[in-house]
């Protein structure tokens, strides 16, 4: 059993536990891709077996439904925070609003949260945190494709948002109610995508009560890989599978992309290849039949 599920994580559990409820039946290395806060929900892909080697692979681009409270703040940037309200928080109008969230889109660096699970020194910051010591994080570049206003009902608003991986939601809402001048906190957050991974298709938890019910909505192992595909001919199968780069490999690999997925000539995945400066690499073997 090599392949991923499209899970619907439910608030208030945190992503290694509803990974290890999956571990439990399958009884198989089991990961996740995206760690969710537990007050969030919506999609978490889950790789079992094989597909565990596979998730460094997924796009990492992730959409949201995010719901926030302006005119206060929150240590954790969310409501499981302690809240506090700002002094003399001003009124916000709709245009005020749309012009911040204008400086959000694109290509922008963004301070994680002290509460996050980011480590130094071999422990998560959030402990450091809650210890009481002075965390402070260093600005990371990410990208936001798509921030639109769906509703804003003061104090609360609600925004649709597409980010590229380590995006914080809860850093974008803390740095908007600070560029409004009034704070703000997220208050619910549901991941709708990610990857090819949709929250229409996704599966809860009580839905998945033996094997068999996991078994008959794995999704295959390397269905989630938006990569290019290139048909390896018979006798180059075994090389690859040993690691080795056949010859005739390098000058088919498409200048353009960096990794391309080998598949053998029934179109079952073999390996993943690598293109840098040095030349062309086998990154890594799928040792798996499907």
């Amino acid at each position: 059993m090599d392949g991923w599920l499209n899970l619907y994580k439910p608030r208030r559990m945190t992503s290694y536990q509803a990974v290890a409820c999956i571990k439990k039946l399958v009884g198989k290395k089991t990961g996740h891709a995206g760690t969710l806060d537990p007050l969030a929900e919506g999609v978490l892909p889950v790789a079992i077996g094989q597909a565990t080697r596979l998730i460094e692979y997924l796009s990492g681009t992730k959409t949201y439904l995010a719901r926030a409270r302006l005119g206060a703040m929150s240590d954790t940037y969310d409501a499981e925070g302690k809240i506090k309200l700002v002094d003399n928080a001003p009124d916000v109008s709709y245009n005020q609003f749309e012009n911040v969230l204008s400086h959000f889109r694109g290509d922008i660096m963004q301070k994680p949260p002290a509460y996050s699970a980011l480590k130094r020194g071999g422990r998560p910051l959030y402990e450091l945190a809650r210890a009481g010591e002075q965390v402070e994080t260093e600005p990371r570049p990410i990208t936001i494709t798509r921030l639109d206003l769906l509703s804003f009902e003061p104090p609360d608003f609600e925004i649709d948002v597409e980010c590229s991986r380590g995006t914080y939601i809860r850093s974008l809402v803390h740095d908007i109610g600070q560029g409004l001048g009034s704070g703000a906190y997220l208050t619910s957050l549901i991941r709708t995508k990610d990857g090819l991974f949709d929250v229409g298709k996704s599966i809860r938890l009580e839905e998945l009560a033996s094997i068999a019910d996991i078994e008959s909505r794995l999704l295959s192992l390397d269905w989630p890989l938006e990569l290019a595909s290139l048909t390896l001919a018979d006798d180059e199968v075994g090389k690859v599978k040993n690691g080795l780069v056949p010859y005739s490999l390098a000058p088919r690999m498409p200048q353009s992309e960096d990794f391309l997925r080998l598949q053998d000539a029934a179109g079952r995945p073999v390996a993943i290849a690598r293109r840098d400066a040095s030349g062309c690499h086998i990154d890594k073997v799928i040792d798996c039949q499907l």
